[in-house]
Order: structure tokens, then sequence, then C-alpha cells
């Protein structure tokens, strides 16, 4: 099974948050430099219409994991939806917003892949042959390059920081 990029979408009251579009084109940024597809996940329930909406205006093919009943952000079922999820397909990288959501359930998602969990990420580098991802440390003054040494990754991606795709 091939290995994706993949990235969370966020959203509330039935509107898009433009963060998912700066995960969009984090993922398309990475996705040049691994040649490794990039596919999109979308949770709710009836999210349709947002889902083709965020399809039409990246190009990025998307997933739609529909659970009667979410209305709502539930950290619980964000967590076990996705597991099960990521436990059919093989995620290199998964892309969450550094936002209090995504900041919320990326922890525990990473434990349950057993995959490592990098907050803050503000661009990417490369060292001896590995991507890393850049991150503040020490309140800020610097900037710490993070090679994740698992085989799935979950990045929680600063909002503002890469410019939002807009293909269509």
């Amino acid at each position: 099974m091939d290995r994706s990029i993949f990235v969370i979408s966020e959203h509330t009251d039935g509107k898009i948050s433009p963060i998912t579009f700066d995960l969009a084109a984090f993922a398309e940024q990475i996705g040049r430099i691994t040649q490794l597809p990039i596919e999109m996940v979308i949770l709710g329930h009836d999210v349709d219409d947002i889902a083709g909406k965020i399809a039409e205006s990246t190009g990025i093919n998307i997933n739609i994991l529909d659970i009667p009943g979410l209305n709502y952000y539930s950290r619980e079922i964000y967590i076990r939806a996705l597991a099960n999820f990521f436990s059919l397909k093989k995620a290199a990288l998964i892309c969450v917003a550094n936002t209090a959501r995504g900041t919320d359930f990326a922890p525990g998602l990473a434990v349950r892949l057993n995959a490592a969990n990098i907050t803050a990420v503000q661009g990417i580098s490369e060292h001896a042959g590995k991507l890393c991802f850049l991150r503040p440390a020490d309140s800020g003054k610097r900037i710490a390059h993070i090679c994740p040494m698992t085989d799935t990754a979950i990045l929680n991606i600063q909002p503002g920081i890469f410019k939002a795709l807009n293909h269509k």
C-alpha cells in the first residue's frame, strides 16, 4: 500500500476554516519534495457540500468520514474515527492545524498510531537526506529542526505560515 500525505480539514457550522487551505498548501509543498500523493480527510455529518467546495478549490482528493450525529467537534470521536481510518490507509504525514482543535486531538491520535507529533510547525528543511520540520524553541529565540524517527508523523501547522491554495 502506497504512503500518502493526509490533511485533516477544519470546519465549523458549515463553514470551511481558512486553515484548511493553509494545510493544503503545506502538503503540496511537501508533496513536491517527496513525490507523495496528497489526500484530505473531513469528519462530520452531512459534509458533502463542504467537501465539494474544498475539492473544487484545491484539486485534492477528499475522504469523507460521515459520522451520524457529529455536528460539533468531539476529541474522542475524532481520535477513534481517524485511528480507524488510518488503520486502512498508510500515512507518511498527517497535517493538522495548530489550533485549539488540532492540538486537542493530535497527541491522542499520535499515541494510537505510534506516530510522532510535532507542534507549531513553521517550515521544512532537509538534514542528511531526511525531511525535517522547523518549529520555535526557547520561547521563540531559536528554531528547532525536528526529523521524525517514526513511519508516520502528525504535524500541527501554524496558521497563516503557508500561502493557501487556490487552483480554480
